[in-house]
């Protein structure tokens, strides 16, 4: 579930990044204040969307962590399988449901300040 939420905001982070660029572009010789009061909203809202894929994918994780648990507990081969198959460092579900709404949010706000 972790990954769906994280494909669904990526594909949304995508579409406004799109959209912010075209705009841009099409502004490059006559920037108006009407443009950069839509580019601002823009940023806005992709720095809002970032903020609620975090929210979403802490949440996510926290399920599946307390279900994991219950799972550990309940049945001795899964607990043990986990434990074999674990390796050290970070798990791939943290980078993507943390790091990734990271940097789209510090992308977006990058784009406030530009603009």
């Amino acid at each position: 579930m972790v990954f769906q939420i994280g494909n669904i905001f990526l594909l949304a982070e995508s579409l406004l990044v799109v959209a912010y660029s075209a705009l841009l572009a099409s502004s490059d010789t006559n920037r108006t204040s009407e443009m950069l009061a839509v580019l601002r909203a823009l940023a806005t809202f992709g720095l809002t969307t970032s903020a609620a894929w975090c929210y979403m994918a802490h949440r996510q994780l926290q399920f599946a962590q307390r279900l994991e648990d219950r799972a550990k507990s309940r049945m001795s081969d899964y607990a043990e399988s986990v434990s074999y198959a674990s390796s050290p460092g970070l798990e791939s579900k943290l980078l993507l449901a943390y790091l990734m709404p990271v940097v789209a949010g510090i992308m977006w706000t990058l784009f406030l300040v530009i603009v």
